[in-house]
C-alpha cells in the first residue's frame, strides 16, 4: 500500500506484487540458479552435514565424559552471545577467500545447536536401554546406533532444524559481506547498483526457499518422532 500510493520512493520500495513477479522470473532463469541458488545451497548443505554429524558425535562424547560436560555446559549455553562472525577475518587468513571459510563459519555457528539438543536427547534415554544392550552383549557401536540413538532422535531432530536455520543465516550473511556468488551476494550486488527490483526479488526467493526447507525439516520432526508437537 505504501509503495502503491507513492508514499515511499520507488528507489527504496516497490509494490509486493512486483517483488513476487521478479522472484518468479528468477526461479525460471537457469543462470540465476547457477550463480546464486546453487552456490548458496551447496554451502548450506555441506555446513549442515558437518554440524549435524559432528554435533551428534561431539555431543555424545561430552555427555559421556561427566567432567567435560560440567566444564563446558556454561560456555555452550552462552555460545550464541558470542559474535561468531568476528572469526571470519581469521578464517580468511587461515584458508583464503572463497567458499571454504564460509562453510567453516556456518558449521561453527550451527554445530552447538546440535550438540546441546543431542545431549538433552541422551539425558532422556531410560537406564533400561543400557541394561537391555548389556544383556544382549552388543558392541559399543551397535548399542549407540540401534539402541541409544533412536531414543535420543526426537531431540536431535529439533537440533537439526535449528542447525539448518543457523547454517542458512551464516552463509547468507557471509555471502553478503565477501562472496562473489550466492544469494547473499546477489542481493548485495543489486543493492549497491540501486537495482531495487532485483534486490527485493532476491529477498523473496530467499524467504521462499528458506520457508520451504524449514517446513520440510519440521515435517520430518513430526513424522519421525513421538514428540513432534515440540516447537
Amino acid at each position: 500500500m505504501v509503495a502503491r500510493l507513492h508514499i515511499a520512493s520507488e528507489a527504496t520500495l516497490i509494490p509486493a506484487t512486483e517483488m513476487v513477479v521478479q522472484a518468479a522470473g528468477f526461479l525460471v532463469n537457469p543462470e540465476f540458479y547457477e550463480n546464486a541458488v546453487i552456490p548458496t545451497f551447496v554451502a548450506v548443505g555441506v555446513s549442515f552435514a558437518i554440524s549435524s554429524i559432528g554435533g551428534i558425535l561431539l555431543g555424545y562424547l561430552i555427555w559421556r565424559i561427566g567432567f567435560a560436560r560440567r566444564a563446558l555446559d556454561p560456555y555452550l549455553t552462552a555460545y550464541y552471545a558470542v559474535p561468531t562472525f568476528a572469526l571470519y577475518p581469521v578464517l580468511i587468513v587461515l584458508f583464503g577467500s572463497g567458499r571454504f571459510p564460509i562453510i567453516v563459519l556456518a558449521a561453527i555457528f550451527s554445530i552447538v545447536a546440535v550438540v546441546m539438543n543431542a545431549m538433552n536427547g541422551y539425558d532422556s534415554v531410560p537406564p533400561i536401554v543400557s541394561k537391555l544392550a548389556k544383556s544382549l552383549e552388543v558392541s559399543e557401536s551397535t548399542y549407540f546406533l540401534k539402541f541409544f540413538l533412536p531414543y535420543a532422535l526426537p531431540y536431535i531432530l529439533i537440533g537439526l532444524r535449528l542447525a539448518f536455520l543457523y547454517s542458512m543465516l551464516s552463509v547468507l550473511a557471509a555471502e553478503f559481506l565477501l562472496a562473489n556468488d550466492g544469494l547473499g551476494w546477489f542481493v548485495k550486488n543489486a543493492y549497491i547498483r540501486f537495482n531495487v527490483a532485483d534486490m527485493y526479488g532476491g529477498i523473496v526467493v530467499i524467504l521462499f526457499v528458506s520457508i520451504i526447507a524449514e517446513r520440510l525439516i519440521t515435517l520430518a520432526v513430526h513424522r519421525l518422532t513421538w514428540i513432534g508437537d515440540l516447537k
